[in-house]
């Protein structure tokens, strides 16, 4: 059972080793970072000649940071939104999505393609609840883009498929048990 840790107090000066402890303390179903807990203490490598973590080999920004920078665009909620607790988002209109959006950000053009790259950033899909369908990752919340540098897109032949609640025979997959409750988990802490 895969433990949900709540990211969203995390500053914008995070550093790697910032994230590492927020995980490092996780021992509940929902874990926030401590009161105590000092963010940002050591320098950020970032000025060392080092690209920041939010950018490809390629110096473009990765699939995460487009996609959360089209969430957070007013006019696209028509088509791909987030949710009312900011923790997970939808697609509401595949096909201007595909038509609308995708091109002026991405350069494939199937949705086949798009749902690869959500699986290869580790987002899952809620199998259960009222967000049933919508994506979630613990590190892409609304309001909080400085948090999608610390997702790791996995290793090609490594990727594992999220369940959505049911397996291939149709029947209830237990892993859904272990799904967060985002609009409780919104509760004690909201996003903006």
């Amino acid at each position: 059972m895969k433990t949900f840790i709540d990211f969203s107090e995390v500053p914008p000066n995070a550093t790697q080793d910032d994230i590492e402890r927020v995980r490092e303390g996780a021992y509940g179903e929902y874990t926030s970072r401590s009161r105590s807990t000092s963010f940002g203490e050591q320098p950020s490598l970032s000025g060392y000649g080092r690209k920041p973590p939010s950018l490809s080999s390629h110096n473009v920004a990765t699939f995460p940071t487009k996609l959360h920078k089209i969430l957070s665009d007013p006019k696209y909620q028509h088509i791909i939104r987030w949710l009312p607790h900011g923790r997970s988002w939808e697609v509401v209109d595949q096909n201007a999505f595909m038509k609308d959006v995708v091109p002026l950000f991405f350069s494939f053009s199937k949705y086949a393609s798009f749902t690869r790259q959500i699986t290869g950033w580790n987002f899952s899909r809620k199998g259960t609840g009222s967000d049933r369908g919508s994506y979630y990752h613990e590190l892409f919340l609304r309001g909080r883009p400085h948090l999608v540098k610390f997702m790791k897109r996995e290793v090609t032949g490594q990727m594992k498929i999220k369940s959505s609640g049911v397996n291939n025979s149709g029947r209830k997959d237990d892993s859904s048990l272990s799904e967060p409750d985002l609009f409780e988990l919104s509760k004690a802490c909201p996003l903006p």
